[in-house]
């Protein structure tokens, strides 16, 4: 603290320091003092030095999947269930499809008929269908359809390998209310006015625990609640950002962010002295100094991974596939009312096509036996030249005579 007679040092919180300030007794405290609302009425801050904000801090753990269920993790449960669907519904488009084209398939019992269409329509899954299909329309979906399966199985390859392989740093609590609902142990600092806060957010006070410096938070978190120490900690970002400089790696800050206004040097009401601060904090926070006192203090936070991670494990669903299902069903209604309507046009044709009486029939058939069938007509010889002169075949008198249908006729 900075007083008439020079530059004094306490040990005091910094409540109890602030006090202090009003007696005139000192001009001015220099430190970590948060600036808060109920504060300002009997101190004046300058304009704050620090990163603002109190945030939950939590252990980490390797996210990496592992277990005999770990190939269904890919994909979210409703994921699953809209692929199965479609499977079975493509099965019935094929179904309806070929029975309309193919007369071998309507001839088949009805159990085989039902192995053949939904084994055909999951072995798309693997490109492995081999029989040829009847009908074109069934051919236009199975095109449409195997795109679709294509984009999902690569993703599904792409995502189960990162899972595998890939080390995910995962925090052990996700929320805020996940600690609340646990129950678990919670640090804080010695002093702070975070202790407040805990508690209009309805922590338990009896699940708080104190820790002066980063070493005894560090302490606390190897012990875990279990053993007396803590699973979490609740601090200001200046603190959290000292204690992650080193151990950035196994620890993480979770959501949500609580609004503070950082540290900032206090003075009795009205001193003279704030705006004169005020402009020279800004001077440095402004310049290069700022920067070089981070890079002093917090060096080993620069070669750290960035621990912040997501709330949930990656994994895909749905909603990122809504637009592919969407075109498979909106091809196979088009492919449905097409096969309908030609359907319907070839009835149409085949109705319209007059039918010809039985004598008119009876004598076109006759005509074309005329025309056509010069065979039908009789050779007759005389047999009796034969016999005497012995002629050839060559010389053997021939005359035609009317075709058998006439002499049936007459």
């Amino acid at each position: 603290m900075a007083s008439r007679q020079g530059l004094s040092s306490t040990s005091e919180t910094p409540n109890k320091l602030l006090l202090v300030l009003p007696l005139q007794e000192f001009d001015g405290a220099v430190g970590d003092t948060t600036i808060l609302a109920n504060r300002s009425h009997y101190v004046d801050f300058a304009l704050p030095y620090s990163e603002t904000g109190i945030v939950f801090l939590v252990p980490v753990k390797d996210g990496k999947e592992k277990g005999e269920w770990v190939f269904l993790k890919p994909l979210t449960k409703e994921l699953w269930l809209v692929t199965a669907a479609s499977f079975l519904y493509i099965g019935i488009m094929v179904w309806i499809f070929e029975y309309q084209a193919d007369e071998e398939f309507r001839e088949q019992m009805i159990i085989d008929k039902i192995s053949s269409v939904f084994y055909f329509s999951f072995s798309t899954l693997f490109f492995a269908h081999r029989r040829p299909s009847e009908s074109f329309f069934t051919r236009v979906l199975v095109v449409v359809w195997c795109f679709v399966l294509l984009i999902l199985t690569q993703s599904y390859t792409a995502t189960l390998t990162s899972m595998l392989t890939v080390q995910e740093l995962r925090p052990t609590v996700r929320h805020m209310d996940d600690l609340r609902k646990s129950g678990v142990n919670i640090g804080y600092q010695t002093g702070s006015f975070t202790f407040e806060r805990l508690k209009q957010m309805r922590f338990d006070e009896s699940r708080l625990k104190t820790y002066n410096s980063p070493e005894e938070m560090r302490e606390l978190f190897l012990h875990k609640s279990s053993n007396g120490g803590i699973d979490a900690a609740f601090d200001e970002v200046a603190y959290i950002k000292l204690f992650m400089a080193k151990y950035c790696s196994e620890y993480s800050i979770i959501e949500p962010t609580f609004k503070a206004d950082g540290f900032g040097f206090a003075f009795p009401l009205g001193s003279p002295l704030v705006s004169d601060i005020s402009r020279q904090i800004l001077n440095i926070t402004e310049g290069d100094a700022m920067k070089a006192i981070e890079n002093k203090w917090f060096l080993g936070e620069k070669h750290c991974l960035d621990s912040t991670t997501s709330d949930s494990p990656i994994q895909l669903d749905h909603h990122s596939f809504e637009a592919l299902f969407l075109i498979v069903f909106v091809v196979s209604v088009i492919l449905l009312l097409l096969m309908l309507a030609s359907r319907g046009y070839q009835e149409r044709q085949h109705n319209a096509s007059p039918n010809l009486p039985n004598d008119q029939a009876n004598a076109a058939q006759e005509e074309v036996n005329e025309e056509g069938n010069v065979g039908d007509h009789i050779v007759e010889v005389d047999t009796a030249l034969v016999r005497r002169k012995k002629l050839t075949s060559n010389t053997i008198p021939i005359r035609r005579v009317a075709p058998l249908s006439r002499l049936k006729s007459a």
